[in-house]
């Protein structure tokens, strides 16, 4: 199996890292614009489920690429080990954003005209989503990929 050059590597992150942003903007439409404005869903939303397909395609094909890579360099590979640089690389980021989050969610009622975390007007809509509603005949064709009929 040839190796990714470094350019290539960077181009693939590159790719990954616009994914992410678009994936980014889809979640900021769908909690801040749509409830208000109600517009672009459609589109915004066929971009950002592309992106998370795009995102999810490259980063397992990058994992199994670093698992090759680890395995032809060191003759055998560890698991534990494997697990603990990821820990090392995902956790950090994840903290941070977890802070960031409640820094927010804290700072929220000085913000919003309500005094409160309730970004809308409307009862139940908050600034970080408490429930997730799903209708049972739109979830085949949701995860098939297909249009609803």
């Amino acid at each position: 199996m040839s190796r990714i050059t470094h350019d290539q590597s960077q181009q693939l992150d590159s790719i990954r890292a616009l994914s992410a942003f678009v994936v980014l903007i889809g979640h900021t439409n769908q909690t801040l614009l749509y409830p208000t404005l109600g517009m672009g869903a459609t589109f915004i939303g066929f971009f950002t489920q592309l992106s998370v397909m795009v995102f999810f395609v490259l980063s397992g094909f990058l994992i199994g690429k670093s698992i090759c890579n680890n395995t032809s360099k060191n003759a055998t590979f560890s698991i534990k080990q494997y697990a603990i640089d990821r820990a090392i690389r995902i956790y950090p980021p994840l903290i941070a954003a977890l802070m960031l989050m409640v820094a927010l969610s804290i700072i929220a009622p000085y913000f919003f005209p309500s005094g409160t975390n309730s970004f809308l007007s409307i009862p139940d809509a908050t600034f970080v989503r408490t429930g997730f509603h799903v209708v049972s005949q739109d979830l085949f064709p949701t995860l098939a990929f297909l249009r609803k009929l």
